[in-house]
């Protein structure tokens, strides 16, 4: 639980190599009153506030929470060049850690009442104070979860339990839709009374805290009061009506803290907690700036962003998560053509977006045109003007479902082998000529690199037509292959091709000289942008249509609803491919323009987390169950513990558990939650597959107290997939940290890598060495899987034989001595090149 890791985090902090640390201890102001903390400077970073001479003039003191522990949030408000933080940090053990010089300022309020557009005046005149604490908790069954939490991907951040009372507390009534909020310790509000008595007398701030009514509110009444105010007095909703800031409100201790403000006199209750007199203490603001060292005159605007922290500590605020990745996606379905009508387009394009809406984690920009809205023109301009407003940050993804087709190929394409161009064809009504709705294969490569250039965005286009294949349903002659199945292509007579258009009706013919370029490579006037393309069907295959959907996308949607999109397109290539293979004569294509890694990138560019198994489950009539596809031969246990999750909202997840198993399902408990019946459902568990297995950690070189942190996080995360040990003749794989990389071995075999080594400075390390530990954990899994029940197979039943298939395709039998098989790979020009292939063949004369 991520409340019991708090307190080892600090302690840990205190000990951290990367910042210098230094105790201070200076008087309150005509009063018997000693504030004391430890000034806190990071070793290699600097920029993270400002220092105008002279000063600004102080205001107001604003509390803050950092929605995560001390050391991500100290880690985040010093972060290099970037002026987003604040002079003060309470950590729960009550220790003050000061940052900066009270005097100067950085951004602690972002686009709040006053501060934008103001040259971030509000950011000047305050004096930001952060304290240490998680902020709003979720309720899920019987534990309280962090905004971190994300169960549409499979990452649940626990806090606590709802038992752990002194953990949290439940407001009688919410705040800001929020009911339960993690508590402050006595030791902070001991700390703050102190700091604040302290800043209030040094820069002559009154000792006032705005009424109860208005405490918690949003107004411009905040920018004419003096005295000590909350973050949620500058922020209020968003422009899309949610609530941003949830610090600091009425889940805290104010009676306390404005009694011990505005007492005449106060007697701290733990004095001397932290800190021993000695001759190293700071006990002047002299002492303290010139500790806190940094070029006066220097202001700089800090970004227009909020900080935010997550459970690993990456970055620290106020309880606001990062802003998701947005999507462009332009879906274009077209049935109402003039002549050869289609009848599942639409369906496909409707189908498309529910998808992309409900079941990806984006922030959704979809546009949708159909019909005989989806002239060429009407594509060119949404490909420019929608898909284009991407940025780097983002992904754009394209997707046609209509007919397909070729017109004949000037020669200046002389890459085109059959002498025509792959096209699209865009509804063609009220059109002259064929160069009017026929959107050809060189102006969709034209469109994509500008996109491309433009934006630097992940994009991945879709189409589901004939002539596919080779395009960066075909029109002339629909043919039956059976009740309401269609062929989505068009020929102009017969199956000839459309006729050669004039290079003057290519979008592109303002911007490329015919005769500048007819003796040119096509690569040389014509680039090509990054992405990935998926096809319905090879360059001289045709796509179908059954039943008023497309056989390719309805089964590219399927594949991606059992993977819960965490899938890469590499993977959904093989998997819609398996899955049409025995009824259907086309072959999904999916390619990468521009960058060959593009194919093990996860569709959509979304982020894989490979941490939860993911099951569906539905509900049988016959037992009057619910079951899962998951069983014992996947680890299912009686009573294990899994997330329903909503199919309208991939956010939200209902508890569950599992009762009876079967070799391949098992009976799930959905304790009474309110579920349709007619619905698939999405599950997801933390311990299917799971072999715990023997970790040991090989320190070859690593800095020990940078070390800390990762191996600290990686236990966190560990969740039953691996433990580590202190002996490595005890373990069964070793963790080897050594010239700045990590990389996982088998124990006593330090020169084989299991996985690719991940860098120490990389952002992303915890996440990938914890993605590849679990998957060796499932590796072991299966490896001792044993069937012990009744029903289990004599194997004596089965012949298996394995087969070694060479680069140039031959194959060869593969040795097997005590029940193991060692292939071996050969070295090509394009690469290391084998597969194994497995026959299994049953020799008795009964059914297994």
């Amino acid at each position: 639980m991520r409340y019991d890791t708090l307190a080892p985090d600090e302690a840990a902090f205190k000990t951290r190599g990367d910042y210098t640390f230094t105790p201070f201890s200076v008087e309150v102001q005509d009063e018997n009153l000693v504030l004391k903390g430890k000034l806190c400077k990071p070793k290699n970073r600097s920029g993270y506030y400002n220092t105008p001479e002279p000063p600004p003039a102080k205001e107001r003191i604003v509390l803050h929470f950092t929605a995560g522990n001390l050391s991500g949030g100290i880690d985040s408000l010093t972060r290099n060049n970037t002026r987003i933080s604040v002079p003060f940090v309470i950590a729960r053990d009550g220790t003050i850690y000061q940052l900066f010089p009270s005097k100067y300022w950085s951004g602690n309020l972002g686009k709040a009442v006053g501060n934008t557009g103001t040259n971030n005046a509000q950011d000047k005149a305050t004096i930001g104070i952060e304290i240490i604490n998680y902020g709003y908790l979720v309720k899920r069954g019987d534990t309280l979860e962090t905004i971190y939490s994300d169960p549409a991907k499979g990452k649940l951040d626990q806090y606590c339990k709802l038992s752990q009372t002194d953990a949290y507390q439940k407001l009688p009534e919410p705040f800001r839709n929020q009911d339960f909020y993690a508590s402050y310790t006595p030791e902070q509000y001991d700390s703050l009374i102190i700091l604040l008595r302290f800043l209030t007398k040094k820069y002559n701030i009154p000792r006032t805290f705005q009424d109860e009514a208005k405490r918690y509110e949003t107004s411009n009444d905040v920018l004419s009061f003096k005295g000590i105010v909350s973050h949620v007095n500058y922020r209020g909703k968003n422009q899309f009506g949610g609530f941003e800031k949830w610090d600091i409100g009425p889940a805290f201790d104010w009676k306390t803290v404005i009694n011990g403000v505005k007492a005449d006199e106060y007697v701290p209750a733990f004095a001397e907690r932290s800190l021993v007199a000695n001759d190293d203490v700071v006990t002047s603001d002299e002492q303290i700036e010139a500790f806190l060292d940094a070029p006066r005159g220097l202001e700089v605007a800090p970004p227009d962003e909020d900080l935010n922290t997550d459970p690993e500590g990456n970055a620290a605020d106020n309880g606001e998560t990062k802003p998701r990745k947005k999507l462009y996606a332009l879906l274009v379905g077209i049935d109402k053509y003039e002549s050869f009508p289609l009848h599942g387009c639409v369906n496909d394009m409707n189908a498309m977006e529910e998808y992309l809406s409900k079941k990806t984690d984006f922030e959704h920009q979809i546009l949708t045109i159909q019909d005989s809205v989806a002239s060429k023109s009407a594509v060119i301009n949404a490909f420019r003007e929608h898909l284009g407003k991407a940025t780097s940050n983002d992904t754009v993804f394209f997707y046609f479902s209509g007919h397909g087709t070729q017109e004949n190929a000037d020669p200046i394409w002389k890459n085109e082998t059959d002498e025509g161009l792959e096209c699209f064809v865009c509804y063609n009504g009220n059109t002259q000529k064929t160069a009017d709705f026929l959107l050809a294969d060189k102006e969709i490569r034209y469109l994509l690199h500008e996109v491309s250039q433009k934006t630097g965005a992940h994009i991945a286009v879709m189409f589901d037509c004939c002539h596919s294949g080779d395009n960066t349903r075909s029109l002339a002659a629909e043919v039956f292959r059976g009740k309401d199945t269609f062929v989505r292509r068009v020929y102009d007579r017969g199956d000839d091709f459309f006729p050669q258009r004039d290079w003057a009706d290519f979008i592109f013919s303002d911007k490329v000289d015919y005769e500048a370029v007819k003796d040119k490579n096509l690569a040389d006037f014509l680039p090509e942008g990054t992405y990935v393309q998926l096809a319905a069907c090879e360059s001289d295959e045709v796509a179908l249509e059954v039943g008023g959907r497309g056989v390719f996308t309805s089964n590219f949607l399927q594949v991606l609803e059992k993977a819960g999109g965490d899938i890469s397109y590499q993977s959904l290539r093989s998997r819609v491919r398996q899955y049409m293979k025995f009824g259907f004569d086309q072959k999904p294509k999916i390619s990468v323009v521009g960058n060959s890694g593009l194919l093990n990138a996860i569709f959509l560019n979304q982020r894989a987390d490979h941490r939860k198994s993911a099951g569906e489950m539905v509900f049988n009539e016959t037992k009057n169950a619910w079951l899962l596809n998951l069983g014992a031969m996947h680890g299912a246990k009686e009573g294990m513990e899994v997330q329903i999750v909503d199919p309208d909202n991939a956010a939200m997840t209902t508890p569950a558990s599992i009762g009876e198993v079967f070799i391949d399902h098992a009976v799930v408990d959905t304790k009474d939650s309110v579920l349709k019946k007619e619905e698939v459902y999405k599950v997801l568990t933390d311990n299917m597959m799971v072999e715990e297995v023997q970790l040991f950690l090989n320190n070859v070189d690593g800095n020990q107290s940078e070390l800390n942190p990762l191996v600290k996080k990686l236990l966190a995360d560990s969740g039953g997939y691996y433990v580590f040990v202190e002996n490595e003749a005890e373990a069964d794989f070793t963790l080897h940290v050594q010239t700045g990389q990590c990389f996982v071995t088998r124990a006593k075999d330090p020169f084989r890598p299991l996985f690719l080594p991940v860098d120490l400075d990389d952002d992303n390390k915890e996440f990938l060495i914890t993605n590849a530990l679990r998957t060796i954990s499932r590796w072991q899994f299966v490896q001792k899987l044993e069937n012990k029940g009744e029903n289990s197979v004599n194997i004596d039943l089965l012949k298996i034989e394995l087969s070694q298939v060479k680069a140039d395709g031959s194959e060869t039998g593969l040795e097997i001595t005590d029940q193991i098989g060692k292939p071996v790979y050969e070295k090509t020009a394009d690469g290391w090149k084998g597969k194994l292939k497995i026959k299994v063949t049953n020799q008795s004369d009964r059914k297994l």
